[in-house]
């Protein structure tokens, strides 16, 4: 039981090399934005999704409503991740919360595409996945407080656009993919040379998911 662990524990050294350097920009950037190490980590600890975090230290001072909206909108997909991994494996109750909270894109993606997952194995994938991108904002945010390093931040903020791209080439399997992945940058462009970038992530977000739904819809006709 324990060498399963061990072994996703193992596995999670992949999805480290890529927390890593974006943990280190959100922990730059949550300084920059004003935020002192004790509430940028809880952000990390508590919330452990890459794409909100950064959506809420951005837009929480302009309305945090429209902030707190659109992060748990973004991460609605979770309650599907969730589900598709209780259908796989056996877990049980008392570890079920540890797997919500890590239960990130990457290690989502690791864990589905094995045929012998254990909970000890995601156990694992979610120790080093969750500890590496904690660590990394606590040393960002100490590093953000140094003026030399501030544009280093412009330089590993690379990694977030390089993760974001591989975990999407992951879920492109068909023509409606994408067409739905051309359409909402087109979408996103758009709305940002309009002045409306503020709004553009939550537009895109329902409109995209309307329209996957629909096209979803009439194939399964």
């Amino acid at each position: 039981m324990f060498r399963r662990y061990l072994e996703g524990l193992r596995d999670s050294m992949t999805v480290m090399i890529g927390y890593l350097p974006v943990s280190l920009v959100f922990g730059m950037t949550a300084h920059l934005f004003g935020f002192n190490i004790i509430e940028a980590t809880l952000a990390s600890a508590l919330i452990f999704a890459g794409m909100s975090q950064f959506v809420l230290i951005s837009l929480i001072n302009v309305s945090p409503i429209y902030a707190t909206l659109l992060a748990s909108i973004i991460n609605l997909r979770h309650l599907i991740y969730g589900c598709m991994i209780v259908q796989k494996c056996n877990i049980s109750r008392r570890v079920l919360p540890f797997i919500a909270l890590g239960l990130t894109d990457e290690v989502f993606v690791l864990a589905i595409s094995r045929s012998d997952v254990t909970e000890q194995y995601i156990l694992g994938l979610v120790a080093g996945s969750y500890l590496s991108w904690v660590a990394g904002t606590i040393v960002g945010v100490m590093l953000g407080r140094e003026a030399s390093i501030v544009g280093v931040a412009s330089s590993l903020a690379f990694a977030l656009t390089i993760l974001f791209v591989a975990i999407l080439v992951l879920y492109v399997k068909a023509l409606k993919d994408v067409i739905v992945v051309i359409c909402s940058t087109v979408m996103t462009v758009l709305l940002y040379l309009y002045g409306l970038g503020q709004v553009a992530p939550l537009v895109v977000l329902v409109v995209t998911l309307l329209v996957y739904l629909s096209v979803l819809g009439r194939a399964c006709i």
